[in-house]
């Protein structure tokens, strides 16, 4: 079994999936470094050579071979389970955790790790990420098996409360 843990950026799908991860003794892969390995060459890169198109080809390879392991803690980028191949991979062999945060914490956590994605590129950054978080929202509660809202919270406690829920027979 498998726990793949998704959601919007900024939501700490990484940072909380290394701890959870360590906690119950399994590897942790973050599907996008996969993706920058086995291609070479870091997401912005690969999105002005390939586009987008080229670059969900590369994340559903990535998926569908980490997908089919056992054992694996897997980080997923934003978009990942709105691909429905994608997400089929996932749900075989994987409890489905999403990550949430309000848009004004997303930006926040964002802007501090020093991210410079185009979306954060234009002077109201507040509006374009509550578009698409809104967009978003319903495919990624249809996928999850539990939703875990990260604002206020410090990665260990959202870790502990996925480490509960998993260990509860979640």
């Amino acid at each position: 079994m498998n726990v793949a843990i998704f959601g919007f950026m900024g939501v700490g799908k990484s940072s909380v999936g290394r701890l959870v991860a360590e906690a119950l003794g399994l590897e942790f892969v973050d599907l996008d470094e996969t993706i920058v390995a086995d291609a070479g060459k870091e997401i912005p890169e690969i999105f002005k050579e390939r586009g987008e198109e080229g670059f969900r080809k590369l994340e559903k390879e990535a998926t569908r071979m980490i997908a089919a392991r056992d054992g694996v803690v897997i980080a997923c980028g934003g978009g990942t389970v709105l691909d429905e191949d994608n997400l089929e991979a996932l749900r075989g062999n994987s409890r489905m955790i999403l990550l949430t945060a309000d848009p004004e914490t997303i930006l926040r956590r964002v802007e501090a790790d020093g991210d410079t994605r185009p979306l954060l590129s234009v002077e109201e950054k507040v509006e374009p990420i509550a578009r698409l978080l809104g967009e978003r929202m319903p495919r990624y509660l249809k996928a999850a098996d539990k939703a875990v809202d990260t604002g206020g919270k410090t990665q260990a406690q959202v870790a502990r409360e996925i480490i509960e829920y998993l260990r509860e027979g979640g």
